[in-house]
């Protein structure tokens, strides 16, 4: 990423991009790298073919090294220690801990509102860099789809995008919307208005 190459551009000074240039070669943390190091190319356009290769370039000399570095093995480690013994005391203090392994039918998209130049939508952690599925994420997918089992319970059908389309220039409101109201009104109390 630094000079050696001379392929990304930092719009800084020259003696603070040289010394931006020196400290990412250094950093082991991915996300550091990805989120707050990534240059530009000089002509500051970035279309869907740059972005490929500037991620390309961005794993293959840092990402594929820091991940294989023995610093950063360790530090998995470690997390996975912690995680497990986190996993212990609260057995231990009379909570239930069920650990399993689930596989997806489908892709999973997710992380695509952080920021970034190359729009990857790879969620990094903060602290350590590595890659990871945020509970949040794991909540709204587990949200929407129990929200699909209960329309389909009291008989909501979903949509077919024509018929989406028919209802709009109806201005009629669609059967989710109308679950949606009839969830989220409230009932006025007996005597008040």
């Amino acid at each position: 990423m630094g000079p050696k190459n001379q392929r990304n551009h930092y719009p800084l000074p020259e003696a603070d991009r040289i010394s931006w240039d020196e400290v990412s070669r250094r950093a082991s943390n991915f996300g550091l790298l990805f989120q707050r190091m990534i240059g530009y190319p000089k002509r500051w356009a970035i279309d869907g073919d740059e972005k490929k290769r500037m991620w390309d370039r961005l794993v293959q000399e840092n990402g594929n090294q820091i991940f294989r570095d023995k610093p950063f093995q360790a530090l998995y480690a470690a997390v996975a220690e912690r995680r497990k013994t986190l996993f212990k005391d609260l057995e231990g203090s009379g909570c239930r801990v069920r650990s399993f392994e689930l596989r997806l039918e489908e892709r999973l998209s997710i992380g695509f509102g952080t920021e970034s130049a190359l729009e990857t939508g790879i969620t990094l952690h903060r602290l350590y860099g590595m890659p990871y599925l945020p509970g949040s994420a794991i909540k709204g997918v587990t949200r929407h789809h129990r929200f699909f089992e209960i329309a389909e319970r009291i008989g909501v059908r979903p949509l077919m995008p024509k018929e989406i389309e028919r209802r709009k220039s109806a201005r009629r409101p669609t059967p989710w919307k109308l679950l949606e109201t009839i969830l989220t009104t409230r009932i006025p109390e007996e005597g008040k208005a």
